[in-house]
C-alpha cells in the first residue's frame, strides 16, 4: 500500500527571483496540506457555540492553527534575505501579500509601471524577460562588430566578425 505524504515535501525556496513560478508552485503545496484557504482568506474560523464538544473543540484548535503553520511554511520558503521582509507579519495571508505586492505588484502598481520608459515598458519585456536584442545589437554597431548570418553548422566557422573602423 503506498502512502503519500504532502508534509514531506520540502517548499520551493524563493530567492527574490522567479516569484510566479515559486507563488504557483507554493500554493499547490499549500492546497495539498490543506493550508491555501487559511492564506487566501486569512480568517479564524467561526466562533465556537456554547457548549462545545471535545471534537468541535479539536476541530476548532485545528482550524485556528491553520494560519500559523500557513506562516510557518511560507517562512521556510525564502531564503533569509527575503525572510527579514515578512519576518514582522503575523499569519500567512500577510506574509503571502507582502511577497505578491514587492515582487508581483498589486494592478495598480504595474499599471503604473508600464507607462514608464524603462520601468516595464511592454516593447522591452518578453515573456517576462527583457529583450536585450535591441541593446546588444547597438552596442555592437559602437564597437563595429558586424553579425555575420550564417547557414553554416560548422562551429569553427566565425560568427562574429570585427570590421575596422575606417
Amino acid at each position: 500500500m503506498a502512502s503519500s505524504n504532502v508534509g514531506s515535501l520540502s517548499p520551493p525556496i524563493f530567492n527574490g527571483e522567479n516569484y510566479q513560478i515559486w507563488a504557483v508552485r507554493m500554493k499547490a503545496l499549500l492546497k495539498g496540506l490543506d493550508l491555501w484557504e487559511a492564506v487566501e482568506m486569512g480568517a479564524d474560523p467561526p466562533p465556537l457555540r456554547a457548549n462545545p464538544t471535545v471534537t468541535q473543540l479539536k476541530h476548532y484548535a485545528e482550524e485556528s492553527a491553520k494560519k500559523f503553520k500557513a506562516l510557518s511554511y511560507i517562512h521556510s520558503a525564502v531564503s533569509e534575505s527575503i525572510f527579514t521582509r515578512i519576518m514582522a507579519c503575523e499569519t500567512g495571508k500577510e506574509a503571502w501579500d507582502r511577497l505578491r505586492e514587492e515582487f508581483q505588484g498589486s494592478e495598480n502598481t504595474r499599471q503604473m509601471q508600464f507607462g514608464r520608459p524603462g520601468h516595464g515598458d511592454p516593447r522591452e519585456f518578453y515573456n517576462g524577460q527583457p529583450v536585450l536584442v535591441d541593446r546588444v545589437s547597438q552596442q555592437l554597431s559602437r564597437d563595429h562588430v558586424k553579425l555575420k548570418p550564417s547557414l553554416d553548422p560548422n562551429p569553427s566557422s566565425p560568427m562574429l566578425g570585427r570590421t575596422n573602423g575606417i
